[in-house]
């Protein structure tokens, strides 16, 4: 898949780390699994809404 084509790439070793939670039906990622030294914000991201503008 040409680069240019993708709304977002996450590496295999990011997902390793963070181990979010992704509810594809919902389209809402969590990040309740995160090591302690993570810098994300642990909140819900709605994904949903970026999803139907594809």
């Amino acid at each position: 898949m040409p680069l240019e084509l993708a709304d977002m790439l996450l590496g295999h070793d990011w997902l390793i780390y963070h181990n979010p939670e992704i509810n594809w039906q919902n389209g809402i990622v969590r990040f309740t699994r995160c090591p302690p030294s993570c810098d994300i914000p642990h909140h819900d991201i709605c994904i949903k809404p970026h999803i139907q503008k594809l």
